[in-house]
């Protein structure tokens, strides 16, 4: 049986993940800051799981949790990084910023270096980050958000050069969804909203096929075209 850890995986987008592994087999490691939602997630998959109270805006105290929870479930084949903060603020509030920054970048990264330097001495497995559409330009009422994407993109493309050079057996999948109807979205009523069950599925597929780069929905391979190819000016009116 395959093992998978989910990061961030009360809610939203990691909890139907973990929902959808169970349901194909996989025995699944969950953490999150809110210990009793996990509980509860627990209790709804078919499959045995493992859950652990892990807040990765405490980065150094979250990297010896996920090792621990990687011995316990007696290793793993794939870590997903779903945990992420989004604050709306056009104002440019520092705390809000620097929170983002803290849990989006220090946070992450803490989580795919414990998972990276695992699967290095074990043989192989593979990363999963959850990053966006928004990381491949600016957004003027949630800048910290955007930028801390596109830190999430860049990184992901170097730890897969860093595994394809050292002839590592490791895969990594940058996973940049839409617009997702999830408690962190701040577009709920946009056209362009998906339901996170239908963006869920549609990641599982993209983790399984082991896809280097995949938007979800698939058609935000479109927007995400014409948003880099936009002008400054075009863009800033949008």
């Amino acid at each position: 049986m395959k093992k998978a850890i989910i990061i961030g995986a009360s809610s939203g987008i990691g909890k139907e993940l973990a929902k959808i592994l169970s349901g194909r087999g996989y025995i699944l490691g969950l953490t999150a800051r809110r210990i009793a939602l996990l509980a509860e997630v627990q209790n709804e998959l078919p499959e045995r799981s493992y859950i652990k109270r892990l807040d990765i805006a405490e980065p150094v105290e979250a990297m010896q949790l996920l090792t621990g929870l990687i011995e316990e479930m007696q290793g793993t084949d794939i870590v997903v990084v779903c945990s992420a903060v989004c604050f709306y603020n056009p104002e440019i509030n520092w705390q809000s910023e620097y929170d983002t920054v803290t849990t989006n970048v220090a946070g992450v990264t803490a989580m795919l270096n414990v998972a990276f330097n695992y699967f290095r001495q074990h043989g192989g497995g593979h990363i999963v980050g959850i990053s966006s559409f928004k990381a491949l330009r600016g957004g003027s009422k949630s800048p910290a958000y955007n930028a801390s994407k596109a830190f999430l993109s860049n990184y992901l493309e170097g730890l897969r050069f860093n595994a394809q050079k050292n002839q590592l057996n490791i895969s990594v999948t940058d996973i940049r969804p839409g617009l997702v109807n999830t408690s962190m979205s701040l577009n709920k009523n946009s056209l362009f909203v998906v339901s996170v069950e239908t963006a869920a599925m549609q990641m599982c597929k993209a983790i399984e096929s082991k896809k280097r780069v995949a938007y979800i929905p698939m058609r935000y391979w479109l927007i995400a075209f014409l948003m880099q190819k936009m002008p400054f000016g075009l863009y800033r009116r949008l």
